[in-house]
């Protein structure tokens, strides 16, 4: 697969020559999309940057031995690690180093590892920082967002907070590790899990400032439903919005069976909450999920700067006008949420949940090691620390694994439950539909 480059009037754009495949992964597009080749060949990169032009070539030289269609697909993957930020994977690892050396610089009010808080210029920024675990959420960090809430509630320094994630993913919802059982009993890690979760969600509800998600990559589950809780959601256009509850053999929660109707109307919400349908940055702005969408390239600032006008506005006006817009509804989230943590409490107690995460696991594992085996004979740096990152993702992933519980622990719950108590409090939920008749159509 011979390489070419040719120039440009915005700097050097590179081409692989295939009779089947385009790669494209230019700056301008941030990520990497696949499809039939053109005469001219496949662009595989785009930019100026001797550093990135020499990281694009070696890349693809150490896939040169491998099959074509493997090699375009790999490609893709590490060009779209490559180029969450312009140039090479360790520019964008010093940007992400830089921007948490700022946050350390404000005035930090937990500071705990997995999750930043910190406030600065009247906001309250809560960063998920665990980009090894896509910024999966453990029961500590369900918690520690509470109490900042609850601390940004009483400061009147704090004007606003504000969600975001480090690296490429905002949120991946809940972490396996919240299932585990080396310490406790299945029916004692049910309750606990149901009330730290009926807690964190209350929290949104309640909370009396405005609360502002800057998605900055794939959000999923839990990370999803508490947008509609949020007064502003701002995406990057590389986002996305994934809530797998019914393959997780798990249901809605964050008041989203309520709210995800009345935002995106019933045809769409059944397509998300049910089937699991994903939602693209422009699809999520398309149906009123996100507020705007912004160029991923640009992302950092342009969300700053929305939160810098928002703090310049007039405070009495804006947070008395925001508590009026949400009072109606509050009294009604809190219905919800109880009502969405009954059910799931009885799922997270089943044998078809737990069937559900064991597989969901065992397929994540096996997709992994066949990362780890397609990098197998490389030397290339770039492929090297590929590797490495893989070889930790998949041992922590494999720790999780085996505190599992297996299926058959959850029959001793689950043959207490019936399927009459699911139906009923589906049916209470669905009623609060039906209260509502301004769905959009």
């Amino acid at each position: 697969m011979p390489l070419q480059v040719s120039e440009t009037a915005n700097g050097h754009v590179w081409w692989i020559c295939s009779n089947q495949w385009t790669i494209s992964a230019g700056l301008s597009q941030e990520r990497a999309v696949r499809g039939p080749c053109t005469e001219d060949g496949a662009m595989i990169g785009a930019g100026s940057s001797d550093t990135l032009r020499e990281a694009m070539l070696e890349m693809w030289g150490s896939l040169e031995d491998m099959e074509t269609d493997v090699a375009m697909a790999h490609f893709i993957e590490l060009v779209n690690e490559a180029q969450s930020f312009p140039g090479s994977i360790e520019a964008k690892e010093q940007r992400d180093m830089e921007l948490y050396e700022q946050e350390q610089m404000a005035f930090e009010v937990y500071g705990k590892e997995d999750l930043v808080v910190t406030v600065k210029d009247h906001v309250q920024t809560i960063r998920f920082n665990r980009p090894t675990r896509r910024n999966a959420l453990t029961l500590q960090m369900y918690n520690d967002i509470v109490e900042a809430l609850a601390q940004a509630a009483v400061n009147d320094d704090i004007y606003l907070t504000v969600f975001t994630g480090s690296g490429e993913y905002y949120c991946s919802g809940n972490d396996l590790s919240n299932f585990d059982l080396a310490n406790t009993s299945l029916s004692e890690l049910v309750k606990v899990a149901r009330s730290t979760l009926e807690r964190f969600v209350a929290a949104f509800i309640d909370h009396p400032k405005p609360l502002v998600a800057a998605v900055n990559g794939p959000a999923i589950g839990i990370a999803v439903t508490t947008l509609a809780l949020c007064d502003l959601v701002l995406a990057s256009s590389d986002a996305t919005f994934n809530t797998p509850f019914t393959s997780l053999g798990q249901s809605p929660e964050g008041c989203s069976s309520y709210l995800f109707p009345r935002i995106m109307g019933p045809a769409k919400a059944n397509d998300v909450l049910l089937l699991g349908y994903k939602l693209t940055a422009e699809a999520a702005l398309q149906y009123r999920l996100a507020s705007r969408v912004m160029p991923a390239s640009a992302f950092q600032r342009d969300y700053r700067s929305v939160l810098h006008w928002m703090t310049s506005l007039p405070q009495q006006s804006l947070q008395s006008s925001r508590s009026l817009i949400r009072s109606y509804d509050i009294d009604k989230l809190h219905q919800v949420n109880r009502l969405e943590c009954d059910l799931l409490e009885k799922c997270w107690a089943s044998q078809e949940c737990h069937q559900a995460l064991l597989e969901f696991s065992q397929r994540h594992k096996r997709k992994l090691q066949k990362r780890l085996e397609m990098l197998e004979g490389h030397d290339s740096r770039l492929v090297r620390d590929r590797e490495i990152k893989l070889e930790k993702e998949l041992e922590q992933h494999e720790q999780a694994e085996a505190r599992l519980p297996p299926p058959d622990m959850a029959q001793q719950l689950h043959a207490g439950s019936s399927n009459a108590d699911h139906a009923g409090g589906l049916d209470r939920i669905t009623e609060g539909h039906s209260e509502s008749s301004d769905n959009p159509k």
